[in-house]
């Protein structure tokens, strides 16, 4: 029977990876965009969240929505009102604190969700004043359950039996895979 060589399977998992990549940096660049909207509304809860819900189409790429932060990380504003975020505090969040104590835009490994409770994917940028200086981080959240853009690893397999994995190799974590139930597994030693 006729099989392909491994420099065919690591072609395969080249495209998707720049595939997956694309689609990161795409959202990453979305919220980059977006952050600056957002400076001049942090002291007024009630505009930022009327920003935040007027950018619902730019938002949509996270399948559970957003979020603003003040610089101590907790959240001010929310979408969807029914992620319950606001009030919560997410420094402790790696992708988070990257953003509010090193003004990086930052993409998480997988972690369990505050709001959710089940296995999520988050981004964040840090949002600056006129000077530059960071003053809250705009996040967007990926719902790893749920149909979002990873999906086209879970879809896919390689030949009759093969199957692929994403994996967060500095938390040894499964981020998503060809069979979901492998989503937040550890990786072998």
């Amino acid at each position: 029977p006729w099989t392909r060589s491994s420099s065919t399977r690591g072609a395969s998992a080249s495209v998707m990876a720049v595939s997956i990549n694309d689609d990161l940096s795409l959202r990453l660049d979305a919220l980059n965009r977006l952050a600056p909207k957002f400076a001049p509304l942090l002291l007024n809860s009630a505009a930022l969240q009327a920003e935040l819900e007027q950018n619902m189409a730019v938002l949509s790429m996270f399948n559970y929505g957003a979020f603003v932060t003040q610089l101590d990380g907790t959240a001010i504003a929310s979408v969807p009102l029914s992620a319950p975020r606001i009030g919560v505090n997410y420094i402790d969040r790696d992708y988070v604190a990257a953003a509010l104590k090193d003004g990086k835009a930052t993409i998480s490994g997988p972690v369990v969700g505050k709001a959710l409770h089940a296995p999520v994917v988050g981004m964040a940028v840090p949002i600056r004043d006129a000077r530059g200086a960071v003053i809250g981080a705009l996040a967007g959240v990926i719902d790893l359950g749920k149909s979002n853009f990873l999906d086209k690893i879970a879809d896919a397999r390689y030949g009759k039996g093969g199957t692929f994995l994403l994996v967060a190799p500095q938390q040894g974590l499964v981020v998503t895979a060809s069979v979901k139930a492998m989503i937040m597994q550890r990786l072998p030693a």
